[in-house]
């Protein structure tokens, strides 16, 4: 049984890319219920979409539930029908929560609206899973975010960290997990090609003109220039050596 409108090589190569991650590390444990926090964007598309392909086969034992925080921006309903829509398909229940948390965040010219928005989403996102008594919070990380966010904290924090398969929150409440954390995005965007998933744009005046945005792309040029970077990148954050690392008294 399929979960995705067009059942090929690529989905099952991908699932299988989904469910190593997943047993890697140690994402998802029998009877979980999982909160996929379903933004309508490509990232988190191809999560819901893989996670429900994984549950419809049989191999993983969870039950999923899409959460979406609608920010507020223009289109929402447009990006709503398309949630509805992709998620009827993929059978896959779906909750929202309606907001203005979009336009509050970047009125009057604040200097920090993505920090902003992404703090007031996740709170609102954690009071919908919590009302639903959802065990696990699945995001559309995946690689390239990982290593776009090691060097945002790199450059910007002064601090060698980056996002984690799995956190738990909230003293443990929920476990926010990402099982896309070892894929590189030029997957997904093959997978989204193919499977057409309803992808809308975020209505977000600032979308694609962010400090992470930059990184991202500057990680593209290093990888065109010299190929196979980022995946180096993405094993040495796994091989760590602090007994190599300076540390003050």
């Amino acid at each position: 049984m399929s979960a995705l409108p067009h059942s090929t090589s690529l989905v099952g190569e991908m699932a299988d890319e989904v469910a190593a991650c997943l047993a890697d590390y140690d994402l998802i444990p029998p009877g979980a219920k999982i909160g996929v926090a379903l933004s309508g964007g490509l990232d988190s598309w191809a999560v819901a979409a893989l996670l429900a392909e994984l549950v419809a086969a049989g191999r993983i034992d969870a039950h999923l539930t899409a959460l979406h925080v609608e920010l507020g921006h223009p289109g929402s309903q447009d990006r709503l029908q398309a949630l509805l829509e992709g998620c009827r398909a993929a059978s896959v229940p779906l909750v929202v929560h309606h907001s203005t948390i979009g336009p509050e965040s970047v009125a009057d010219g604040g200097k920090r609206p993505c920090f902003l928005c992404a703090r007031r989403r996740r709170q609102a996102l954690y009071e919908l899973a919590d009302s639903l008594e959802i065990t696990h919070i699945a995001t559309g990380h995946h690689r390239d975010d990982v290593l776009a966010s090691f060097l945002l904290n790199l450059l910007e924090n002064r601090e060698i960290s980056t996002l984690m398969p799995a956190q738990p929150v909230f003293d443990g409440r929920f476990v926010l997990i990402r099982p896309l954390y070892a894929l590189p995005k030029d997957r997904l965007a093959k997978l989204h090609r193919q499977q057409e998933f309803p992808v809308q744009p975020s209505g977000c005046p600032i979308d694609g003109a962010t400090r992470r945005s930059e990184l991202a792309s500057w990680l593209e040029e290093i990888e065109e220039s010299r190929p196979g970077t980022k995946d180096a990148l993405f094993q040495a954050l796994h091989r760590a050596k602090p007994d190599f690392l300076p540390r003050r008294r």
